[in-house]
Formats: structure tokens, sequence, C-alpha cells
């Protein structure tokens, strides 16, 4: 078949185009630093992508949750130890309190134990984003300092977040658990201030009393403390799965998404010159006429 002056222009002209459009794209990539802008450039890339940030997303909504399961466990963990050196004070001046003492010597036990009292229930109202950690879902504090065996069970609710394995779990301790002793319907706090009345009174035998169970009170706050540890330990090692994968999808997102720039630049380079030439063999082809071509 002859090729004729038409033909050679034309296909000379698609070449042309086919070259603008490469050097669109590889600049695109350059600087946008993406190798693909829509799906027909790479419709299996494209959709992989997809997929890859779509994992990422839930990936980062999981983090999310146990990043605040892990702050409202760290601020229980940090009121149950706080509870627990307090108890340990309580236990000494009670011990301390039950020898020979003076009136003076027991009201400044009793006055002590008092304010510590005071701290203890300011302990368990602990908040976190403006909830109670040891009352879960509910907005009241979980211990009334005027009805010290006020906690409210029926209303309580746990908090739940949900992990990577889509297992719901709850972050709280119910101030039930960690107050209470089972068995026992009154609370660690009505035990100090019974305490401090049996100082007062001068009642040995009521002072032992309550001397064992702030005792027991203590072993239990010690047991929930480590429940919480466990806990925390748990979510760390979740975290630490979590951010794993979320490094393998975002290097794998990398790979399928993001732009050669050795490559780009060497492909630029290459079709810049290759343009070049086919728009001087265009002028060319412009340039000749009947006479010359025969």
């Amino acid at each position: 078949m002859r090729v004729t002056l038409p033909m050679t222009y034309m296909q000379t002209t698609e070449s042309i185009n086919d070259k603008k459009e490469a050097t669109a794209r590889y600049s695109r990539q350059i600087s946008s630093g993406e190798r693909m802008a829509a799906p027909h450039e790479d419709p299996i890339a494209w959709g992989q992508s997809l997929d890859i940030q779509a994992d990422i997303q839930a990936l980062a909504a999981y983090r999310k949750g146990l990043d605040f399961a892990e702050n409202w466990n760290n601020a229980t963990e940090d009121a149950l130890n706080h509870l627990h050196d307090l108890l340990i004070r309580v236990r000494q001046l009670g011990i301390a309190a039950n020898t020979p003492n003076s009136e003076e010597e027991k009201n400044a036990y009793a006055n002590e134990l008092d304010q510590i009292l005071d701290e203890a229930v300011n302990a368990a109202n602990t908040q976190y984003r403006g909830r109670y950690v040891f009352n879960g879902a509910t907005s009241t504090p979980p211990v009334d300092p005027d009805d010290l065996d006020s906690f409210d069970a029926s209303a309580y609710q746990d908090i739940h977040v949900r992990n990577a394995k889509g297992t719901v779990f709850p972050v709280n301790v119910s101030g039930q658990d960690a107050f209470f002793v089972p068995g026992d319907t009154e609370s660690i706090f009505t035990h100090i201030k019974k305490l401090s009345d049996a100082i007062r009174a001068g009642d040995s035998a009521e002072l032992q009393v309550q001397l064992d169970a702030v005792e027991k009170g203590q072993e239990n706050i010690r047991a929930i403390t480590t429940r919480v540890g466990a806990r925390l330990a748990s979510i760390e090692r979740q975290t630490a799965a979590i951010d794993r994968i979320d490094l393998h999808n975002n290097t794998e997102l990398s790979e399928t998404k993001d732009t050669d720039f050795i490559e780009a630049v060497s492909l630029l380079q290459q079709n810049t010159v290759a343009l070049e030439a086919a728009l001087r063999v265009t002028s060319l082809v412009k340039d000749l006429n009947l006479a010359g071509y025969l």
C-alpha cells in the first residue's frame, strides 16, 4: 500500500497527541506525587488502593477507640492507686489509735481520717472527659459524700469500645466492684467513717471490726487495680498490632498509588525528546509540496 502524504501527516499528528497526553500525565504524576488521577489509568491498582484506604480508615476508628480505653483506664488506675495509698494511711492511723491515747490524740487521729475520707471520695469521683470513671455511662457521681453507700448499681451502664477483631469490650470499672467488698453492703468509705467514729468513742471492739473491713477493702482495690493493669496491657498489645498493620497498609498504598519519581522523570524526559522529534517531522511534512514529494 502506498503511503500518501495525508496518511503520513495524520499518523504523525496522532503520535504527537499521544505524546502530549503522556507528557501531561507524567508531569502531573511528578507534581502531585500520585500515579493515578482516575480509575481508567489503572483499574486494578485503583480498586486495590480504595480497598487499602478503607482498611486504613477502619483501623483508625479502632485505634481511636483503643486510645480512649487506654486513657480511661490510666485515669482509673491512678485513682485506684491513690485510694490504695490512702487506705494504707487509714490502717496506720487505726492501728495507732487502737492503743491507750489521750483525748487529744484520739481527736487528731479521727480528724485526719475525716480528711482522708474527703480525699478518698474525691478520688472515687474521678472524671475523664466529663464522665465519672467509676460510674460508666451514667452522669452522676458514684459516691455521694452525704450517703456513702448510695452507689446505684441498677442505673449503672458500662462503656464499650470495639477492637480490630470486631469484639466489643468494657473499658471501665464499676464503683460497686471497686468500693464494695463482695458480700458487704457497706462501702469502704463508710468503714473509714465508722473507724473515725469508733476512735472518737473509744470503742476498741468496733475499731478492730472497721480495721478488718478496711483491710479487706484495700485487698479488693488491689485486685481491681491488677485487673485494670491487665486490661491496659491487652490494650497496649492491640494498639501495637494495629500500628503494625497500619504501617503495612500505608506502605502497600504508597507502592500502589504513589509516583515512582525516578521512573516518572525518566519517562517524561524520553517522551519530551520523542515529542520534539515528532513536531519536527510534522513541520517537515507540512512544508512538503507536491513537486517536492514527487
